[in-house]
């Protein structure tokens, strides 16, 4: 789930893009950065709760992607320097849990 910090309250992001963007690795085998494709890429679509599903996802690892047409943001554990990774196995669901962050490149709810 997706939650934008307001005060005291916690707004739910709806009607945004995300996207998986492929880790890559250096040529040390460490994790480098994370590329994402419009149109290949692992893409869901917060609803008005701020939840969001990835489907079919190919086995791999990934990092969480908030894409807003202009630019793309891979998106950092709230509070933390970490970037959001995810690594997928087949027919596996992986819970985020709830991702509550203090802001974010987006217009105001």
């Amino acid at each position: 789930m997706l939650l934008l910090k307001a005060g005291n309250e916690s707004t739910p992001v709806a009607n945004q893009i995300l996207y998986l963007a492929e880790v890559i690795k250096n040529e040390q085998g460490e994790d480098s950065f994370a590329a994402m494709d419009r149109t290949n890429s692992p893409k869901a679509i917060t609803d008005n709760q701020g939840h969001f599903l990835f489907v079919n996802v190919p086995p791999g690892n990934y990092g969480l992607v908030l894409d807003t047409i202009s630019n793309s943001y891979l998106l950092l554990q709230p509070g933390s320097e970490e970037a959001v990774l995810v690594s997928a196995t087949a027919d596996s669901t992986i819970d985020l849990g709830t991702l509550e962050y203090d802001s974010l490149p987006i217009p105001s709810p």
